[in-house]
């Protein structure tokens, strides 16, 4: 799960709340966010990633299935488009482990949806501070527009 906001275009006004100042001509210089023609936004976001073996109602260590593991994380993304494709440089920092609680969360979750209770995260990894920087190309595949509404309809 990922929640986001993410700031109105950047290139036509520089009065956004969330943004400071003095983050703006370094938002200018970053690569691939910045070609002619693009549009600019910036993201904040918290997430949290949660993996588990097949098997969760196992309360051994399973050796050759996917350990569990829960990551909570802080992120920073910049965006660049244009009409058709979005840039997006982002760097995240957060915790593996005990400390990001997605135990917790995962239980709790399961408890709402009458779902089977995990049983093997005391088999989960140790804590560990994550630092993450990563960049991603959409493409538009599929333009089409509403008649109704006039809006632009788009999968990527």
């Amino acid at each position: 799960m990922k929640l986001s906001w993410v700031s109105p275009d950047l290139t036509e006004t520089r009065d956004t709340p969330f943004v400071p100042a003095w983050s703006y001509p370094l938002i200018e210089r970053l690569p691939f966010v910045n070609k002619p023609g693009y549009r600019r936004s910036v993201s904040f976001s918290l997430g949290q990633g949660m993996y588990t073996p097949e098997e969760i109602e196992r309360n051994d260590l399973i050796a050759d299935a996917r350990p569990y593991a829960g990551m909570t994380y802080l992120a920073v993304g910049v965006h660049g488009k244009d009409d058709g494709r979005m840039d997006t440089l982002e760097f995240d920092v957060g915790i593996i482990g005990r400390h990001s609680y997605v135990e917790e969360v995962q239980k709790v979750t399961h408890r709402w949806v009458a779902a089977t209770d995990p049983q093997g995260w005391n088999h989960q990894l140790r804590d560990e501070p994550i630092l993450n920087a990563f960049f991603e190309r959409k493409w538009r595949l599929i333009r089409t527009k509403d008649a109704a509404s006039d809006s632009t309809v788009s999968l990527t």
